[in-house]
């Protein structure tokens, strides 16, 4: 998404970053307000365990009412001085990445493989 020109990157902020596992699938989106004016975001998800123990069903249970994976959310307040430095991580422009490899980064960094 491209931000006007006329904006600062402090007065816009995101709502959230996930990387989370629940019932056996990881949930991650990451987002990032690039210096070229642009947000970026990626999101996906993929199971990584087909079966779940009941143990791990009822911990699951216990946190889903937290767990929010509706919608990523972009607001601009005015004049405002967000910090971004700590939860930023790089997401690639569209045009910068080969999407299709193993190692697309729709998913955290520590389930990626190398191309």
């Amino acid at each position: 998404m491209r931000l006007p020109a006329d904006t600062r990157l402090e007065e816009w902020s995101v709502n959230s970053w996930i990387e989370t596992i629940l019932f056996g699938r990881i949930f991650y989106r990451q987002m990032q307000l690039a210096s070229d004016h642009t947000l970026r975001l990626v999101r996906g998800s993929r199971v990584e365990e087909p079966e779940i123990t009941v143990s791990a069903a009822e911990r699951d249970n216990g946190r889903l009412a937290r767990f929010d994976n509706s919608m990523a959310l972009l607001t601009w307040t005015k004049d405002a001085r967000q910090d971004h430095s700590h939860a930023q991580q790089p997401v690639p422009a569209t045009f910068a990445f080969d999407w299709t490899s193993a190692a697309a980064p729709c998913l955290p960094e520590t389930l990626r493989t190398a191309p």
